[in-house]
């Protein structure tokens, strides 16, 4: 079995070639990535034992401690690296508990938006309706706030490690853009299912199969 690649091993001319075989980068990618892992050590040396690795998507794994790559990307790895820097290896309730539960309240209320919002207009009248849909709104706002908290987070520190801060921030903003709709999403539907509740019959048949296809 071959040896994890660690953010340490990174740091040398070696680790950075084991790295650049694993993705296909190139030259200017492997030594940029390379750059940052000195960066990243510099300033946060409890970082050295980061495991490194290919994986479907790119992600900071806290609970194992890893970094998973799906791109030669060197912006994306200090991205990632990024939140390492921030989260820490450590256990904390912030990083352990709120983090991944708000995660997972989130991906609830986006699943259950529209089953939950015609159970209760079926149950209470319209304005009471909207005042619940108002509160669930609120509560998937704030369901929402430590991911964007940390993707921005994360994004900065990457930008701040770079030759070019506006120049890497704009390479990681589609990323960034794309986690945003993700997290905002039960926001958008509920406040869309507050609107559609109130239409006539016909035209809300259409919006509701538009939701459920989102």
């Amino acid at each position: 079995m071959a040896t994890p690649l660690r953010l340490s091993d990174l740091a040398t001319a070696a680790g950075a070639a084991r790295l650049q075989k694993a993705l296909g980068s190139s030259d200017i990618e492997a030594a940029k990535s390379l750059i940052y892992a000195r960066k990243y050590l510099k300033d946060k040396p409890t970082l050295a034992n980061l495991r490194l690795g290919v994986a479907p998507t790119s992600f900071f794994d806290h609970n194992s401690s890893r970094v998973g790559l799906n791109t030669s990307n060197p912006e994306v790895l200090a991205h990632e690296l990024g939140h390492a820097a921030d989260l820490g290896l450590d256990p904390s309730i912030y990083k352990n508990v709120i983090t991944p539960r708000s995660k997972d309240l989130n991906n609830i209320m986006d699943r259950g938006a529209l089953l939950g919002s015609a159970a209760l207009s079926a149950i209470v009248d319209s304005d009471t309706a909207s005042k619940y849909l108002n509160v669930a709104t609120a509560l998937a706002a704030a369901s929402a706030a430590p991911t964007l908290y940390n993707e921005a987070v994360a994004s900065h520190i990457a930008a701040s490690k770079s030759g070019n801060y506006m120049k890497t921030l704009s390479k990681l903003s589609p990323g960034l853009v794309s986690h945003t709709l993700d997290v905002l999403s039960p926001v958008a539907k509920l406040q869309a299912i507050k609107y559609i509740k109130d239409l006539p019959p016909e035209q809300k048949h259409v919006a509701n199969t538009v939701i459920r296809s989102i």
